[in-house]
């Protein structure tokens, strides 16, 4: 009897407990749910928080990529040369400058000191103020509209070669149109006397300034003792080889053989170099025959044929020209390599590239006398 009242008394315990077991099991329950779906959800703000942290990292290399690839087409379009390499085969000694002026903002200007070794010039470079009127003022790779696709070079280069008898100066730009060339005596000058004359030789040759050595568009070849010196002066780039040459009877011919023809020479920049060349050379070539002066030729003016393989390619010019002197009868002949650089628009160097050797043409325009109207025209 007793054993059957203890019995029915753990029943009683046991449902009146029930409810509490049920009522904790329910708490126990709705609390590891809120723990796994917490811990779910604090998943996955991780998750995505680190996708997105992925995300912009991918977006800065590409950026970094994107810009690094920008500024190397504008570096391979404008040419990174920091200054013409200058190369000389002479029977006299000659100097040879070059210079530069440019109204765009943030230029950098710089002058190179040079001296000749085996008829090549080796440079050194050197700061110098931007008030310096002989000095450099050129674009750089971030300036002078270079890095802007609808801004146009304001840049112009010039060369300027002495012999003892003859001073050249050739200058081109801002555009490829604009294009000068002028030759005068030397001699005359300085056997003319006068205080004028005697200023001039208290300059040195490597101090030329810019109103000195920038000159008119066009033609403009003055007598060197009796007659006309007898020049060959040759523009070589990727796209175009512009040849002027001058007769000792003062009759000109220009030809040229063009990628550009049809195409508005008004479009095409002219980029300077970072620095400005100042050589001097002494004569380093031996003539007995004509035969000799041709072979240096060959040997010193060796260029590629025309085209362009890559629309990145840069568009480097360099200059060639062979000069004979009327009244010595010596010749001279000057390599100006990356003088200057060309830009063009970016659509034109996709049709560079496609271009077939049948693509080239070829025209000569023949002018009498020194007629410094006759303009070839591209």
């Amino acid at each position: 009897q007793r054993e059957r009242e203890r019995e029915e008394e753990r029943r009683r315990e046991n449902e009146a407990m029930a409810p509490m077991i049920r009522t904790l099991l329910a708490a126990l329950l709705v609390a590891l749910v809120m723990v796994v779906g917490g811990s779910r959800a604090v998943m996955a703000n991780s998750i995505s928080d680190q996708m997105k942290q992925m995300r912009e990292q991918m977006q800065m290399r590409m950026d970094g990529i994107m810009q690094a690839q920008r500024e190397r087409m504008q570096n391979l379009q404008m040419g990174s040369n920091p200054g013409a390499n200058i190369t000389v085969r002479s029977e006299v000694p000659l100097s040879v400058t070059t210079q530069m002026s440019s109204s765009s903002p943030n230029t950098q200007r710089s002058s190179v000191s040079s001296t000749s070794s085996g008829g090549t010039s080796t440079s050194s470079f050197q700061s110098v103020r931007t008030s310096t009127s002989s000095s450099f003022s050129s674009s750089s790779a971030g300036s002078g509209g270079a890095s802007n696709g609808n801004a146009t070079s304001s840049d112009r280069v010039a060369l300027v070669i002495e012999t003892p008898d003859a001073q050249l100066i050739f200058n081109v730009g801002p555009t490829l149109e604009k294009i000068g060339i002028k030759v005068d005596p030397l001699l005359d000058e300085k056997q003319a006397g006068g205080a004028e004359a005697e200023a001039e030789d208290e300059i040195p040759e490597t101090s030329f300034t810019v109103k000195r050595v920038m000159i008119e568009d066009g033609a403009d070849i003055n007598k060197v003792g009796s007659s006309y010196p007898v020049l060959n002066l040759t523009i070589v780039s990727p796209i175009f080889n512009f040849t002027y040459k001058e007769a000792e009877d003062g009759k000109s011919e220009y030809e040229t053989c063009t990628l550009i023809k049809g195409k508005n020479a008004s479009e095409i920049s002219v980029i300077a170099p970072q620095a400005a060349v100042s050589s001097t050379f002494s004569p380093n070539m031996n003539v007995e025959t004509q035969d000799d002066i041709m072979a240096a030729a060959v040997e010193l003016f060796q260029s590629s044929p025309l085209g362009v393989k890559s629309p990145d390619d840069p568009l480097e010019a360099s200059l060639h020209l062979s000069l004979l002197s009327s009244s010595t009868g010596k010749t001279s002949l000057v390599k100006a390599e990356k003088l200057f650089s060309l830009k063009v628009p970016p659509q034109w160097m996709e049709s560079f590239a496609s271009s077939q050797e049948g693509d080239i043409e070829c025209s000569t325009k023949q002018c009498s006398m020194t007629d410094s109207s006759c303009l070839f025209e591209f």
